[in-house]
């Protein structure tokens, strides 16, 4: 790792398979910094594009809650940005070495809210909620989000089943729609789903899906149910409990619809422990308006044309299914002696679907939806 002139390091903050992060005092005036690298092994150009891209994006959000970046300078074939240091801690970090006990989370959860509120005012997705990108002073607690390599001011985008987050620590954080493997688009709602799970690990000590293999949480997002977080952890208000899990909704449009909606219910449960040391259930959602205008990517009234096509592809899948074993066993000294010759299936007639209609009518939208 290439050593920045004028800078002291003081200690590394991570140590990841593209960047490196590591907190630095700058000489010149002794202020405390975060230098963040690309790792050698993963210089090229996708890389040094996105932090170009983070630096750029950045600098043009003043929100209190993101740290502005100080320089971007080139070393040799690579790059480096210097951001202000405020002193925060990973909450992966915090939730490893600091047992807290929920309540304590909350003001925590409450900023956050705010926060994102403010990044997607801009016109801003993170796409990469998560308790690695957020970080916390535990002395004054000041909050932070960071990580805007793949940030995005699309208002929608499909994604790539081959995208890096599926490689990553992020994903045990990721949207359903950001796997790729369903026809939904990314959207602001998508950072929900990331702090969903993020609360969820915050007050329950692990995050909503685990296992080791990568295809297992993948298909973890998108067709199971996490554990209720009351009953992971039975000190957990059931009220907390339903905001977490409407923020792990599946489908974008049954989430949040808006950070100032879950600010409101978040700032409720704090009021009411700290006045009765207690959170009776309420209805969530009361006070939530939808940020931006969104069309449900819902097809409706195309059931029965969906099935019949699910049908086709189910025969066609089954149709080339190869032959069984016994149909056609091994030849050996004596199967071919006593056992009668039984002809191979023959291959399967080819199928064409055609799918007709005027230009809009939504044909593209029909075959997405299978």
């Amino acid at each position: 790792m290439l050593e920045l002139p004028g800078y002291q390091v003081v200690a590394q903050l991570h140590q990841g398979r593209t960047f490196t992060i590591r907190r630095a005092i700058r000489l010149s005036d002794d202020l405390p910094v975060i230098i963040k690298q690309l790792n050698p092994a993963a210089l090229n150009a996708e890389n040094l594009s996105r932090l170009q891209h983070e630096y750029q994006l950045i600098s043009g959000l003043n929100i209190t809650g993101i740290s502005q970046p100080l320089l971007q300078e080139s070393m040799g074939h690579s790059l480096t940005t210097v951001f202000a240091d405020q002193g925060g801690i990973p909450v992966n970090q915090l939730i490893d070495h600091r047992k807290c006990h929920w309540h304590h989370w909350l003001p925590i959860a409450i900023r956050i809210s705010e926060i994102l509120e403010q990044i997607h005012e801009a016109g801003v997705t993170h796409k990469q909620i998560n308790p690695y990108n957020i970080l916390v002073n535990p002395e004054t607690g000041h909050v932070e989000i960071v990580g805007f390599c793949y940030s995005t001011r699309l208002g929608k985008e499909q994604a790539d089943w081959n995208i890096p987050l599926l490689h990553s620590k992020s994903l045990p954080y990721i949207a359903p729609e950001q796997t790729g493997r369903i026809n939904r688009s990314i959207d602001y709602r998508t950072d929900f789903y990331g702090l969903g799970a993020t609360l969820y690990e915050m007050l329950c000590g692990q995050p909503p899906f685990r296992g080791d293999d990568d295809l297992e949480l993948v298909h973890s997002h998108i067709a199971k149910q996490p554990t209720e977080p009351h009953i992971v952890n039975q000190s957990l208000p059931e009220a907390l409990s339903q905001i977490i899990l409407k923020l792990l909704a599946k489908d974008t449009a049954q989430r949040y619809l808006s950070s100032y909606g879950l600010t409101q219910d978040l700032r409720h449960c704090l009021r009411c422990w700290q006045e009765t040391a207690a959170i009776p259930l309420f209805p969530i959602a009361a006070e939530d308006v939808s940020e931006r205008f969104a069309i449900p990517q819902k097809l409706y009234g195309r059931v029965a044309t969906i099935n019949q096509l699910k049908q086709i592809l189910n025969r066609r899948a089954l149709a080339h299914r190869p032959a069984r074993e016994a149909h056609n066993p091994p030849a050996d000294a004596d199967s071919d002696l006593t056992r009668p010759f039984k002809p191979s299936r023959p291959a399967a007639p080819q199928e064409m679907v055609l799918i007709s209609g005027y230009a809009g009518v939504g044909k593209s939208s029909l075959v997405d939806a299978i």
